[in-house]
Order: structure tokens, then C-alpha cells, then sequence
């Protein structure tokens, strides 16, 4: 199991830095904090410094591309990531948030 990844969006933003998540072969999960986003979606890129290029698709409450609707707190399991570089988005701009990432072998 790899260590967990704090991934943090700053107030007046609606994403993270991209990052890189460990464990590609694992599982993935991610804990959303209480009073976060309405929406999470998780985008990829092709490698380090690119632009997202594709989001996760989980079809949560009719959009195709949210992994989590809602206020938190929240554990979504995400499953296996097609590329190691990520970048969280939400849909509103608030608070900073700092979310959990967390790869699993389950």
C-alpha cells in the first residue's frame, strides 16, 4: 500500500495542482472533507506538466464525469487510474479543501 496523497484546492480555485498518485496497480480512494464541493471529478493527464486530457467517469447523480456529489464527508472508491498524473476539480469555489488519496489493494 502506497502512503497517502493530500491534495489541496485553494480558496477562489476550482482545482488542484496536478499530482502524481502512486500505486497505478492499486485501487484508489479518495476521502472527500466535510463542507467541501457539490461536485468532485477527477481529470488525467498523459505525464508530468501536461493539461488534463480525460476525466474518470462514475455517473453520480446524472453527470457522467462526477465521482462525488454532496457535502461530505465522503470515501468514493475510484478503482485503478488509467495514468499516474491527476488532478482533482469541483464545482464551486468556497473554502480550501484538503482531500485524501489513498491506494488500496482491495
Amino acid at each position: 500500500m502506497a502512503a497517502p496523497v493530500f491534495v489541496a484546492i485553494g480558496v477562489g480555485s476550482v482545482s488542484s495542482s496536478p499530482f502524481y498518485a502512486p500505486g497505478p496497480e492499486l485501487n484508489q480512494v479518495l476521502f472527500v472533507p466535510s463542507r467541501s464541493a457539490g461536485l468532485v471529478q477527477v481529470a488525467f493527464s498523459l505525464g508530468s506538466g501536461t493539461t488534463p486530457t480525460f476525466l474518470l467517469h462514475r455517473n453520480v447523480t446524472g453527470d457522467p464525469t462526477a465521482v462525488y456529489s454532496g457535502a461530505g464527508p465522503a470515501a468514493v472508491q475510484l478503482g485503478r487510474f488509467p495514468t499516474p498524473w491527476v488532478t482533482l476539480l469541483v464545482n464551486s469555489i468556497g473554502l480550501a479543501m484538503s482531500y485524501t488519496l489513498l491506494s488500496t489493494n482491495r
